[in-house]
C-alpha cells in the first residue's frame, strides 16, 4: 500500500475509534446524570448496534438500553438519518432519541420497542408535549405506552457545555414524562 493511502487510512481509523469513544462518553455521562439526577439505579445496562454480515459498514445506530423499576429506556444514536425519514416527529439528522417504554424487562429488545417509534411503524402517536412524544407499541394484541423524544447531535458538539446540554434537553424532558400506573 502506497504511504499516503496507509496515512489516510490510519488517519481515518484513529477519528472513528475517537468518534465512538466521544459517543461512548456522552451516553455513559447521561446515565451518570440519570443516576445523580433521577436516582435511576441502572440495573442493567447493554450497548448494540446493527452488525452486517454482508460487508464491512458504519452501523446505522448505536443504541445503549437500561431497566429501571416501571420502564426501560432505551438511548439510541442515530447515525443514519434516513432511519428517522417515516417518523414526522423527529428530524433526519444526526441525533439521539430516547424511548421510554413500559416493558422493564426488555431494554435491549430493540425491533420490539425502540425502531418502531423511530420508523413510526406499528405504534401510535399523541403530542402531548411540546418536547416529546407518547402513544402505544402495538404488539398484536398488547399495547405497550412509550414515551420518545430527539436530541440533536450538534448540541453536545457545538463547542457548548456538554453537561448544561444534558441537564436541558434530557434530564428535563425525562423528568417531565409522565409514568404508567
Amino acid at each position: 500500500m502506497p504511504q499516503d493511502d496507509q496515512f489516510r487510512y490510519y488517519e481515518n481509523y484513529l477519528w472513528f475509534n475517537q468518534f465512538f469513544g466521544d459517543l461512548r462518553q456522552l451516553l455513559t455521562s447521561i446515565h451518570s446524570a440519570l443516576k445523580n439526577e433521577l436516582s435511576y439505579k441502572i440495573l442493567n445496562r447493554g450497548w448494540y448496534y446493527e452488525k452486517s454480515n454482508h460487508q464491512p459498514s458504519l452501523p446505522p445506530y448505536w443504541m445503549t438500553g437500561i431497566s429501571e423499576t416501571g420502564f426501560a429506556l432505551q438511548s439510541f444514536v442515530v447515525l443514519d438519518p434516513s432511519i428517522l425519514e417515516a417518523q414526522p416527529a423527529f428530524d433526519n439528522e444526526l441525533s439521539l432519541v430516547f424511548v421510554k417504554h413500559a416493558q422493564k424487562d426488555k431494554p435491549l429488545w430493540i425491533n420490539e420497542y425502540g425502531l418502531k417509534v423511530l420508523r413510526n411503524d406499528q405504534i401510535t402517536q399523541r403530542y402531548d408535549d411540546e418536547r416529546y412524544i407518547s402513544g402505544e407499541l402495538l404488539n398484536g394484541e398488547e399495547k405497550i405506552p412509550y414515551h420518545a423524544f430527539q436530541v440533536p447531535l450538534h448540541i453536545f458538539t457545538t463547542g457548548g457545555d456538554a453537561q448544561r446540554a444534558i441537564q436541558d434537553e434530557v434530564i428535563f424532558v425525562l423528568r417531565e414524562m409522565p409514568g404508567w400506573e
